[in-house]
């Protein structure tokens, strides 16, 4: 592997690992060596599972273990902002790749105009056509090209072509642009309508999404919701995240079907790598859940905005979460947060000057503060946040 690789593959494994194995075979076998690293991150699989996918060792990949499932958007944002290649892929443990499947698409970036993602020609298992890109109705529900045997000239098929978007079932990106638009957002947890709400936010700042289809992977599709979820469990997060989507985009899917537009850019994240400690006395901010698009999330980033420039402010819960997370929900309640460090609280050792707020996120309010300061900050009371 190189050391100063051009491109990170991100894999999530949830409890497959033989499958994540056969797919980071597919890689070694069909990608040219030395341009590119494997990163595997664990979404909180059972141990047992872990071992297989441990056993044989290998230097093939890196490990990034979570001891909880963080679903599909934040452990790949997690993943992305540990990685260090130019580009980064997506790229579904139930995916097998093709030969050229890699240097296909990087080559969409250095041959065609503002591109912001690529995705390949997906396959089924029986080599029909699954999925050639995609389009977006206005109603928000997608509709993807060459599914269900609907026929596509070759010329389509095999070429390159600008689409609405592109499954991050497998997506290659240039890493600093996935970060700086905050990542996958948070507000699709747990599942689905992340990756269209990401190619829409491309769209805003003037970057497209590329279908290339020089580059074929095969795709068995939905393997681990099928496995965690009911059908109708399923539906419900679909249902629900199709109408967050019409919500934030829905004005311009509509205008767009009479009139040449794009959408408007949401405000920037201005996403910016952990800064060591300032030296500063430490505030921790704590939920035991990953924080979220709520009112109790909401709090804490006012309490973390409220102190950044006196405090180091560490924002900790049970697994460490991204920063594009917490970016991506300032962004949301318009809160202005810059100077911050994320933990998992196991990884944080308290000292007598720490001052420690648990928050309920599922709650209204936070829990219990821990050491008895002056919550006074810039001539305001600090619970006057809660008001």
């Amino acid at each position: 592997m190189s050391v100063s690789p051009k491109v990170s593959i991100i894999i999530l494994n949830l409890d497959r690992a033989d499958l994540t194995r056969d797919c980071i075979k597919s890689v070694i076998e069909n990608t040219e060596d030395g341009f590119y690293e494997i990163i595997v991150v664990d979404n909180g699989s059972g141990v047992d599972q872990v071992k297989r996918l441990l056993t044989p060792p290998s230097s093939e990949f890196s490990l990034l273990r979570l001891n909880r499932n963080m679903f599909f958007g934040e452990a790949n944002n997690i993943g992305a902002e540990r990685v260090v290649g130019e580009y980064i892929v997506f790229l579904n443990n139930d995916i097998k790749v093709t030969s050229g499947w890699l240097p296909g698409m990087l080559d969409v970036f250095e041959h065609n105009a503002h591109v912001g993602a690529v995705g390949p020609k997906f396959l089924s298992p029986d080599g029909s056509l699954q999925e050639a890109g995609a389009y977006i109705l206005p109603e928000g529900r997608t509709l993807q090209f060459g599914k269900d045997e609907k026929d596509l000239p070759a010329s389509y098929v095999d070429g390159t072509q600008a689409v609405d978007y592109c499954s991050a079932a497998c997506l290659l990106m240039k890493r600093r642009e996935f970060l700086d638009l905050g990542g996958f957002d948070p507000i699709f947890d747990p599942a689905y309508y992340e990756d269209v709400d990401l190619a829409i936010r491309l769209r805003s700042i003037g970057l497209f999404s590329y279908y290339c289809g020089r580059a074929a992977v095969f795709h068995e599709g939905n393997v681990t919701s099928r496995r965690i979820w009911t059908d109708e469990i399923r539906n419900s997060y679909v249902a629900a995240n199709q109408r967050k989507l019409v919500t934030r985009w829905g004005a311009y899917l509509q205008r767009r079907i009479d009139e040449p537009c794009e959408p408007d850019a949401l405000t920037p994240v201005k996403w910016q790598a952990e800064a060591g400690s300032n030296g500063k006395r430490r505030i921790i901010l704590y939920s035991s859940n990953p924080i979220k698009a709520s009112e109790g999330a909401r709090r804490l980033l006012l309490v973390a905005c409220a102190f950044q420039k006196t405090h180091d402010v560490i924002i900790a819960a049970n697994e460490v979460i991204s920063r594009c997370r917490v970016y991506s929900l300032c962004r949301e309640f318009r809160i202005e947060l810059a100077s911050f460090r994320t933990r998992n609280i196991a990884d944080v050792s308290e000292s007598a000057d720490d001052l420690i707020i648990t928050f309920d996120i599922e709650c209204t309010t936070s829990a219990h503060f821990k050491n008895q300061i002056s919550f006074e900050r810039d001539g305001h009371r600090l619970l006057d946040l809660f008001e």
